[in-house]
């Protein structure tokens, strides 16, 4: 296997650690970020936040993961933290300004700035954890 994949179990620790991240913003001073129910709300129109938090479940194990081992990792930088963390970054800019512009309301972050904040450590929190450093690599 190519050292610079990610794994599916990194991409869950990953997504679990993004997730914690954005949901337990108010721990550290900042505003909670409700990916779950935004995803609920304009995609399947329900207060309900399971199909939401679903679908960012599988978008982070899933999608976003096999994007990076089929295209991405061959543009970025080949140590694996850098380029995990490089790819973690741009999944925050292409989601701050289009993915939840587009969910959410396009003044989201504008309203509340620590949200951008809590966003942005949610990122930087996955593309480390997907770059799965561990003794064996």
């Amino acid at each position: 296997m190519n050292k610079n994949h990610i794994s599916f179990l990194n991409s869950v620790i990953a997504t679990t650690a993004h997730t914690a991240t954005i949901y337990g913003a108010p721990l550290i001073g900042l505003k909670q970020v409700d990916i779950g129910g935004m995803i609920s709300k304009k995609i399947f129109r329900t207060e309900n936040h399971a199909p939401g938090l679903i679908i960012h479940y599988l978008l982070g194990t899933v999608i976003f993961p096999w994007s990076y081992n089929l295209v991405a990792k061959n543009f970025l930088p080949k140590n694996k933290t850098t380029s995990s963390l490089t790819w973690g970054l741009m999944l925050w800019s292409f989601g701050h300004t289009v993915v939840v512009p587009v969910l959410a309301d396009r003044d989201y972050f504008k309203k509340k700035p620590s949200r951008a904040a809590a966003y942005f450590l949610a990122h930087v929190a996955y593309g480390i954890c997907c770059s799965g450093k561990n003794k064996r690599s």
